[in-house]
């Protein structure tokens, strides 16, 4: 019995450990987490019937969002105004952002 456990190998009962896929030194750059700016977002009231049609409109034309459908059907609007309605326009507009800053 002896002379088995001397012929016994003792590698061959260890099993080998996993060695992991990254491997990270003390010398590596670590990338420093950078948020993503998003801007500000806000809620308008609506019908829900009004919101279901701005959603399928939005769907239909391949808009990415909402946001952007809007943002094109204002500047189309926009650009059908008079010089007085655009000021008037840039003019409220200002009032309604002075307000939000407060």
């Amino acid at each position: 019995m002896s002379k088995d456990l001397l012929k016994k190998s003792l590698n061959s009962d260890v099993t080998q450990v996993p060695k992991p896929s990254n491997i990270f030194s003390r010398d590596m750059k670590v990338k420093a987490n950078t948020k993503k700016s998003r801007p500000k977002t806000t809620t308008i009231r609506c019908s829900v019937e009004t919101a279901d049609m701005v959603n399928a409109l939005s769907a239909v034309l391949n808009f990415k969002s909402v946001d952007e459908m809007l943002e094109h059907t204002i500047n189309s609007t926009l650009e059908g105004l008079t010089n007085e309605e655009r000021a008037e326009y840039r003019t409220v507009k200002k009032i309604y952002t002075s307000r939000r800053s407060k």
